[in-house]
């Protein structure tokens, strides 16, 4: 099909849809009166209104490019065709271009409703129709005096404005403005009158409607040929830019205000390290000093959060700045790991062209409960429940940590004692397992107090029932290991049966210990060193010695 086929078939496809609002446009784009030469059914020709209107006034303002595109197609093809919506309506239109100069004179434009009608707009056809009715010029001028009186309105003036000019002659102009408005346009206007020099504003104008119009106004003197002086005030409609601009700030707004909701702490910063947006939960999570201004910096604002706090975060950001990757902070504020103080993490996060300003944003949360329960859990995992000591799987680990770290088989070698109680069945058996667990909660308190001087470091395990380990991260010889494993049995023995509160007649049972040590040698590990002890502790148990410091493996 030649490109004069396809038009006359656009053209005839205009005619035969009762759908579709057709309207002309000259050379320029401008809409003009449809000829009558084109012979369309009753109602389908679009009047254009009476000033400079072209399609892109009846277009949504996100359509704006694709109609360029197919008038500048048309221009070169004859033909183009496209889908476009309506201002402020979701509804589909087909739109179609036709070259009809030869035949016609002049460009056709036809928009036809596409599929279902949204509830609430009307027909496609009287949706198109209203929308060209609802047209007003871009552009329009009023003439006033010194006193600010409107004394000449035009017609584009009345359309743009929406009253009559016998609803504005012989008004001041400040009668129409947003009183939010009034002081900036009177500024201007005396400045104007004192200087002689126009000036330009933006000011928001009350229509006939009640609805507020945003015009730029250039005011110019013009002398008239009677010397008075007269004001030339011309008007632009530029509500569709500040109404982009009123979303950006409602966007913006409500982007503060997501922030300053989050459960988060949240602060950004340029390449140049400069604080540029910050939330108030980062202060609070962080512990910023109170009264610092917007523009303090990440280092005063991590004052008072800890020394170790601020040197890892601060690193981490400059990491960042200079083309590090994300990382992730686990910091203590206010205090040290063990004595309640929050937890916070940190993530640092680089921001590039593409996020829209380069920088780096910090998000603070609060993990202390994360941090509390996390130990909690670490801590029944190798706590024995009842005496607070080490469990036997704890113990073992810590005594593998110090054969791996410490010589054997001379000076500060690691070393373990064995303890077990004598006559603790009896106590169960007699006074009830109350008593007895009474009974081992004092035995390890005992012990724990007993190697607290230890110089070498130690820590109290309960192996199971009434077994009890003591490991000596470092010792100097034997005979430190047998005097400190003979000093826990004579203090135990001591304390044990005046306990107060174990009841009844403890005191006069045979309650005591039996104790064996072992010392490591090269090729230990936790296991073998620990049997020794146990084979030590037997021995002494069998001889009625109560506690053996030799070792039968040495």
């Amino acid at each position: 099909m030649s490109t004069s086929e396809a038009a006359a078939a656009i053209v005839a496809a205009m005619r035969a849809d009762e759908r579709s609002r057709v309207c002309a446009i000259d050379h320029e784009g401008v809409l003009v009166t449809v000829p009558a030469s084109l012979e369309l059914p009753a109602g389908s020709a679009l009047t254009p209104p009476g000033h400079r209107t072209t399609l892109a006034h009846l277009v949504d303002s996100l359509d704006l490019m694709r109609v360029v595109e197919m008038w500048e197609l048309v221009q070169v093809d004859g033909v183009a065709s496209g889908v476009v919506r309506l201002p402020g309506n979701p509804e589909q239109y087909a739109l179609a271009f036709a070259d009809a100069r030869a035949e016609h004179g002049c460009y056709l434009a036809s928009l036809t409703p596409l599929g279902v009608t949204v509830v609430g707009t009307g027909s496609g056809a009287q949706e198109i129709t209203r929308v060209i009715e609802e047209v007003r010029p871009r552009t329009a001028t009023l003439r006033k005096d010194s006193h600010a009186l409107i004394t000449e309105v035009g017609d584009r003036a009345e359309r743009l404005l929406g009253y009559p000019a016998a609803a504005m002659v012989g008004h001041r102009s400040t009668e129409f403005l947003h009183p939010d408005d009034v002081a900036v346009a009177l500024d201007g206007w005396m400045q104007m009158l004192s200087t002689g020099v126009g000036y330009r504003s933006r000011l928001r104008h009350r229509r006939g409607d009640g609805s507020w119009l945003w015009l730029e106004v250039v005011q110019q003197l013009a002398p008239t040929d009677d010397g008075t002086l007269s004001v030339v005030a011309e008007l632009t409609d530029i509500s569709t830019e500040m109404a982009a601009v009123e979303e950006l700030r409602r966007r913006e707004r409500l982007f503060r205000r997501t922030v300053e909701a989050l459960p988060v702490g949240l602060l950004r910063m340029d390449l140049q390290g400069r604080v540029v947006q910050v939330n108030a939960r980062f202060g609070a999570l962080l512990g910023s000093p109170a009264g610092l201004p917007e523009d303090a910096s990440l280092a005063a604002r991590l004052a008072d959060c800890g020394e170790d706090c601020a040197t890892r975060t601060l690193a981490a950001v400059q990491a960042c700045l200079t083309g590090g990757d994300d990382a992730r902070v686990q910091v203590t504020v206010g205090g040290d790991d063990w004595s309640g103080a929050q937890h916070c993490s940190i993530d640092v996060v680089p921001l590039g062209d593409d996020d829209g300003e380069p920088g780096v944003v910090l998000v603070v949360q609060d993990v202390t409960e994360a941090v509390r329960a996390q130990r909690r859990l670490a801590h029944r995992a190798t706590t024995d429940g009842l005496t607070g000591c080490l469990n036997r799987s704890a113990v073992l680990s810590a005594l593998d940590d110090a054969l791996a770290t410490a010589p054997t088989g001379g000076e500060h070698a690691p070393a373990v004692i064995f303890f077990d109680l004598d006559g603790f069945k009896s106590v169960n058996d007699r006074l009830g397992h109350a008593v007895g667990d009474a009974l081992l909660i004092r035995v390890s308190e005992v012990l724990r107090e007993v190697v607290a001087v230890h110089p070498g470091g130690a820590e109290v395990s309960r192996l199971g029932g009434d077994e009890f380990l003591v490991v000596l991260h470092r010792s100097e010889d034997q005979q430190e290991v047998e005097d400190l494993a003979r000093r826990a049995c004579e203090t135990l023995r001591e304390n044990l049966p005046r306990t107060p509160q174990l009841a009844g007649d403890l005191h006069r049972l045979p309650i005591g210990s039996s104790a064996g040590s072992a010392r490591a040698v090269p090729g230990d590990t936790a296991g073998t060193l620990v049997a020794r002890a146990d084979a030590a502790m037997y021995v002494a148990k069998r001889a009625g010695r109560r506690a053996d410091w030799s070792d039968p493996g040495r």
